[in-house]
């Protein structure tokens, strides 16, 4: 996935506050405590970043447990995105989001209050990928994913046309289904059961047309992908 630099993404939160406003705002000023080098006035992470952190920190506890991928991909990305600057002040703010809960609807909102169409939708590639880094997508994650959308303005057919765009993006046939070329045929085949039963036409009947037509098109994906992994495990 190829992301815009975040750099300006965070201006209208800045206009209104200090970059620690977020943080306040969601009563985390323990966290600021605990850092006596740094006042609330000098905390350098804006209010955009400790939002998408949080929200990142929600997909994560989805699965109910923290993995080291899962925090190296953060790390990462946001070295990419903002640079190496301030990086451990940003690793201790998801370290504490992941140790207390907040108010991930009020981040979403916030998010969509300020930041661009584009942006949003690049958020929402960015969770996905977060989900993905150690394992293929889980349900779990999945409706975590879509339930922070619906909060910042994403309805279902911009939530599948993500998806579908996800796919495009790779058209591997491991990466269709979400596994691995070392998964065993057993574990691929639980998986690809798992897919089908997800997008059943039953379990989307709230769908239009047209979107339901999108859903079909992405069935056969998954049903082709698994005949050809097939075929290469024999």
């Amino acid at each position: 996935m190829f992301y815009e630099k975040w750099f300006g993404a965070g201006i209208g939160f800045m206009v209104t506050g200090s970059p620690a406003g977020a943080l306040m705002g969601y009563g985390a000023g323990k966290l600021l405590e605990q850092n006596d080098a740094q006042s609330k006035s000098t905390l350098s992470t804006s209010d955009f970043e400790v939002n998408v952190l949080l929200l990142a920190a929600e997909v994560i506890r989805a699965e109910k447990g923290v993995t080291f991928k899962e925090l190296d991909f953060i790390r990462n990305f946001w070295k990419t995105q903002f640079g190496e600057e301030n990086l451990d002040e940003k690793t201790n703010i998801l370290h504490h989001f992941l140790q207390k809960k907040y108010d991930a609807k009020k981040a979403c909102i916030d998010l969509h209050r300020v930041c661009t169409t584009n942006t949003i939708h690049q958020i929402m590639h960015f969770l996905f990928d977060l989900a993905e880094c150690d394992k293929s997508v889980s349900e779990k994650e999945r409706k975590c994913i879509f339930v922070l959308g619906c909060w910042m303005n994403v309805n279902d057919v911009t939530f599948l046309k993500i998806e579908a765009d996800r796919l495009k993006s790779d058209t591997s046939h491991y990466t269709v289904l979400g596994v691995k070329e070392t998964d065993t045929i057993e574990m691929i085949r639980t998986h690809y059961r798992k897919l089908i039963l997800q997008f059943h036409p039953d379990k989307n009947q709230h769908l239009t047309e047209a979107e339901r037509k999108k859903l079909e098109a992405k069935v056969l994906q998954i049903r082709e992908a698994y005949e050809k992994i097939k075929k290469e495990k024999q």
